[in-house]
């Protein structure tokens, strides 16, 4: 058991949401830290791309790769080394400490560019230019060590509910201070680099005052581990070996880093040789790719949990992999700049999905190494993909920059779809089915505003009847939303099974297709054939939809199907519908719909006794009533009159 994951005596500040984060105090000063930091950290490399005159060279591919692969070799190098001391010392600490070596590195910067200029030239060839930007590597150093500690202490000062809000946020201030810092890290090269380092420096500090203003409340705080530094280590590479689901989203980022690193290595070429534009224009289409990563952030603190992680991922993988093959043929700057920014929209939602998953399957003492270990797998990628361009002996490579983006954008659509089929076989569905599920739960919970109150009781395998109150069309899309992501076979009218389009994805949704006689035999032994297979079949009992203030009696093809597959019957009820007559119109009224899961119905005392109708009419009653139970506060009621209708088929279908 992790002894530090918990909630503590003393609740964390602010309501739910990001209205409530911007009343934690230690969240607002762990924001602003980051975005004061992130202003920084364009200024300096501008500045350094300024006084080394990189836009009169001929090899701005390889240049601009370079840079990044000495930044963030020491994210690869030490990153499992950052995150044991993120969990073994004080986080804060350890920020703080980063933050002041970074300030330092930078206020000497300036000297050790003109003593490298003053002694090498300032054509500097491709081995002088390497040692040229070793202090990159200095500050990458200290960076890989901020990291694992700022993304572990978050959840310390946030609660769960607001993780992917707080990520969010975070996420926007970073992009926005990032766009500010390539637009005034330009406009303050083209005057004096060296007013970029002094200005990176200053960051540096703030950032550094902001952090040591930071409490984690009581009960939150990290209780150092006893174990010795290298059995941490290990304990930490086995924890992420061991938890597959873990492994997975570290592999996601680091499939994003490593296209990461080809966009930004090839994006100098891009501009000053197939557009033919000025230095300026650099920092403005860098600017326009942190622009996206604002839309995304902004898009995902809209969205909040109403849309699940996994299909943000899928959306992210392959809207960002169209964008990079559109992008490598885009010829001009109009067509360029607006799929730029899709690429940060979608590689903005990837990184704050992953961050925000990892923080919420993590346990507090295992955080700072799981957070290591991803800056050491995401790095692996970037600095592969940095150091194969910037280190590439091959001539013209700028000539074939369409080609680099094109490949990497098709490897992240088929990661997407690879990754999406795994998650489809581990839950025996068809990757469409999954799909359609993901999507359906989506739509449900933000035009819907569907919300399930109190726990799920449907079984996670195994069969089982869900017999719900019918209140509208979209029903059957409120319990797929609020369940397992499990396949129910809802009985369905057979005119809309044998359409040609529905019918077919309702078939292959496992529906089952029923007369509305109430007298359908084969249907009822479809239902008990569904059910001995160890699947779930939903039913509406009330055999039509209820009209606002009315309570329908339920028919006896519930009773008849429980009893004869022998299975338990789990009553929901459904609430906040708006009444449509209209089948279509149901779809796109906006309700605030909320389902809630009653305890299953054993109903094995009867499953010998005689199907008369007055038995049927009996227990119809007992499960409707405990459908009625579950209603919000004197919505309920009682059931009111026995059913009389022919309980020999499992009425109750959807229509």
């Amino acid at each position: 058991m992790d002894t530090n994951k918990t909630d503590g005596k003393r609740p964390l500040p602010g309501s739910p949401g990001s209205a409530g984060l911007l009343r934690n105090s230690s969240f607002i000063l762990l924001w602003l830290a980051y975005g004061i930091s992130a202003f920084g950290d364009h200024l300096s490399e501008l500045g350094l791309q300024r006084e080394l005159a990189v836009e009169n060279s001929s090899r701005l591919v390889q240049t601009q790769a370079l840079m990044t692969f000495l930044f963030l070799l020491p994210f690869f190098a030490f990153g499992w080394l950052a995150g044991t001391i993120a969990d073994r010392l004080p986080r804060r600490a350890v920020m703080i400490t980063a933050d002041l070596a970074r300030a330092a590195i930078v206020f000497c910067l300036p000297l050790w560019v003109e003593w490298q200029v003053r002694t090498r030239g300032q054509d500097l060839r491709q081995s002088d230019l390497f040692v040229a930007l070793l202090p990159l590597m200095a500050l990458g150093l200290f960076a890989a060590f901020f990291s694992p500690a700022r993304q572990a202490l978050l959840p310390q000062v946030v609660r769960e509910d607001q993780l992917i809000q707080a990520n969010s946020i975070s996420s926007g201030l970073g992009t926005i201070a990032a766009m500010l810092s390539n637009m005034v890290g330009g406009v303050l090269a083209g005057i004096s680099a060296r007013l970029n380092f002094m200005t990176d420096a200053g960051t540096f500090l703030i950032s550094a005052l902001l952090v040591a203003g930071i409490r984690v409340p009581k009960g939150r705080g990290l209780t150092p581990p006893k174990e010795p530094f290298a059995r941490m280590v290990v304990q930490g590479l086995a924890y992420v070996r061991t938890h597959k689901r873990v492994a997975e989203l570290i592999l996601l980022a680091a499939l994003f880093w490593t296209a990461a690193g080809v966009f930004t290595s090839v994006l100098p070429s891009v501009v000053f040789r197939r557009y033919h534009l000025s230095y300026a224009w650099l920092g403005g289409m860098r600017g326009t790719l942190a622009g996206g990563m604002l839309l995304g952030a902004i898009l995902l603190t809209l969205l909040g949990d109403r849309i699940r992680s996994e299909l943000v991922n899928l959306i992210a993988l392959a809207g960002a992999g169209i964008s990079l093959v559109a992008f490598a043929w885009a010829g001009d700057v109009v067509v360029g700049m607006p799929l730029a920014i899709l690429v940060g929209l979608t590689g903005a939602m990837l990184l704050i999905s992953v961050n925000t998953m990892l923080q919420r399957i993590v346990p507090n003492r295992w955080r700072g190494r799981v957070f290591g270990i991803a800056d050491v797998a995401t790095m692996a990628g970037l600095l592969a993909a940095t150091g194969l361009l910037g280190l590439s002996p091959i001539p013209g490579l700028d000539d074939h920059v369409s080609e680099v983006l094109a490949v990497m954008g098709v490897l992240m659509v088929a990661a997407g779809i690879a990754m999406h089929a795994v998650q489809a076989r581990r839950l025996s569905l068809r990757p469409w089915q999954l799909l359609l599920w993901r999507l359906n739960e989506f739509y449900a919970k933000w035009w819907f505003r569907v919300r399930r109150e109190g726990p799920c009781t449907v079984p996670p395998h195994g069969s089982a009847i869900l017999a719900a109150n019918h209140t509208s069309f979209i029903d059957p899309l409120l319990l797929y939303a609020t369940g397992p992501q499990r396949l129910i076979g809802f009985l369905v009218a057979k005119e809309y099974h044998d359409m040609p389009v529905i019918g077919r994805l309702l078939k292959g949704l496992g529906c089952i297709p029923t007369t509305r006689s109430g007298q359908d035999l084969p249907a009822t032994r479809e239902a008990i054939r569904h059910l001995q297979e160890g699947h779930l079949v939903g039913i509406f009992p009330q055999g039509r939809i209820e009209q606002p203030g009315e309570t329908i009696a339920a028919r006896g093809g519930i009773v008849l199907l429980a009893l004869r597959s022998r299975v338990p019957v789990i009553p929901v009820h459904i609430s906040g519908v708006r009444y449509s007559e209209n089948l279509i119109w149901g779809f796109f009224l906006r309700h605030r719909a909320r389902v809630r899961y009653g305890k299953p119905i054993d109903l094995s005392a009867y499953y010998d006794k005689p199907l008369d109708k007055e038995f049927r009419d009996q227990i119809g009653r007992m499960i409707l009533q405990r459908i009625l139970e579950l209603a919000p506060d004197g919505q309920g009621g009682a059931f009111p009159v026995p059913s009389s209708e022919n309980p020999s088929a499992p009425d109750g279908a959807a229509p």
